[in-house]
């Protein structure tokens, strides 16, 4: 059975996470995670936009529900934090 981990993506102007994915380590090294190929065009202009990122692994060795609700809760509250940011901004205008 694969173990699962979870992982972000970090901007490296603003030091936020603006990325959260799961995956499984079968090919050793995390190779997902550091992986900037098959991304989406929105993540490829954050990272433009925050002239590259870092990465790390949130949590690991996981079965694969427990990752998926890990997951669920990372991406709830990453939405959570850029309404508020965009409300703050918006306050700032």
């Amino acid at each position: 059975m694969s173990k699962y981990y979870i992982y972000q993506h970090i901007g490296n102007k603003s030091n936020k996470p603006f990325y959260v994915g799961m995956s499984t380590n079968v090919h050793g090294d995390f190779v997902r995670m550091k992986d900037s190929k098959n991304r989406t065009p929105e993540w490829e202009k954050v990272v433009k936009d925050e002239k590259g990122f870092t990465y790390e692994v949130v949590e690991g060795d996981l079965n694969h529900n427990q990752a998926s609700l890990l997951l669920e809760s990372l991406l709830e509250r990453t939405e959570e934090d850029k309404v508020e940011e965009q409300e703050d901004q918006e306050e700032e205008d």
